[in-house]
């Protein structure tokens, strides 16, 4: 392997995937479309009305090697899944010598997809104000006593 193709320490490319995947969601296919292949304009319509749009290639495959427990996703192997580039991308493992991405040949190339959007931001707790304790003195109980008579 070509020493370009080497990467001798794992922290920078650790700390990019965490910085791209703290920002980002992903989000499930609409109900109707779970399970199903849809061409690729239904899909980013449907990515779109949920505020969203479909992940890049490279989004796809890192949520693929994340899986479920990592900010991931779980895609159905040996499926193709729509992504942004006007390309589509094959899950799993392939011997296919052309790869696990391909180019949209025509709009309607069906795929499976997943959409991805920015995450909210997050609400900070609601910390109790302090407020002046106002102490009122009770009256001071004052004993009156009358004059004593003289005589």
């Amino acid at each position: 392997m070509p020493s370009c193709c080497l990467i001798t320490s794992t922290e920078p490319l650790i700390r990019i995937i965490k910085t791209r995947w703290v920002d980002l969601v992903w989000v499930l296919p609409a109900p109707s479309d779970q399970g199903r292949r849809v061409s690729p304009l239904q899909a980013r319509l449907a990515c779109r009305s949920q505020g969203g749009g479909l992940p890049s290639v490279d989004e796809l495959m890192l949520g693929e090697q994340a899986g479920p427990y990592h900010n991931g996703i779980v895609l159905k192997a040996g499926a193709f899944y729509h992504a942004a580039e006007e390309k589509r991308f094959l899950a799993g493992e392939t011997m296919d010598p052309r790869g696990k991405i391909r180019l949209l040949q025509s709009d309607r190339q069906m795929a499976r997809y997943y959409c991805i959007q920015q995450a909210p931001e997050p609400v900070p707790p609601e910390v109790p104000v302090p407020q002046k304790a106002v102490v009122e003195s009770a009256p001071a109980n004052k004993v009156e006593t009358e004059p004593q008579k003289e005589g």
